[in-house]
């Protein structure tokens, strides 16, 4: 095999040095824009709901929904979470997920279920299927964006 552009030792050094620069370069931008995402993001809320209790998160902006309900349920042997969120603006997108627990405290199965263009004053009852009746608890979250 003839190479058409032979490189001496030297010279594969430095291509594979200046790899290396331009990769480092890239993981570090990469990690300046996730850390500028989280310190501006631009979510109007997140509900968590932990056995009943809610709890808003520390945003300043006034919360775009309101999480009415939540239980557990069990149908056909199966667990479920369903719940109601009332929109207070127009909400693009809205996400409900849900880890589910055994009797030991242990998560045993997560999942989610979400919604597109809600409008304001609009509710969206929502069901979040889970494993069999061995969940014991659950934690939910409720959010408004993607992240």
């Amino acid at each position: 095999m003839i190479l058409k552009y032979p490189l001496t030792v030297t010279a594969m050094y430095q291509q594979v040095y200046n790899m290396g620069i331009i990769k480092n370069a890239l993981i570090f931008v990469c990690f300046v824009f996730v850390l500028l995402v989280i310190a501006f993001g631009s979510s109007n809320g997140t509900v968590s709901l932990s056995e009943g209790t809610a709890t808003n998160s520390a945003d300043t902006n006034p919360p775009s929904f309101q999480l009415i309900s939540s239980q557990l349920e069990y149908e056909n042997g199966m667990s479920q979470v369903t719940g109601e969120v009332k929109s207070l603006e127009k909400i693009d997108y809205l996400e409900a997920s849900a880890k589910f627990y055994n009797a030991d405290g242990k998560v045993i199965y997560s999942s989610m279920t979400n919604i597109l263009d809600l409008g304001a004053g609009e509710t969206w009852d929502f069901t979040i299927y889970g494993p069999t009746e061995e969940v014991t608890a659950y934690n939910l979250t409720v959010k408004d964006t993607v992240y």
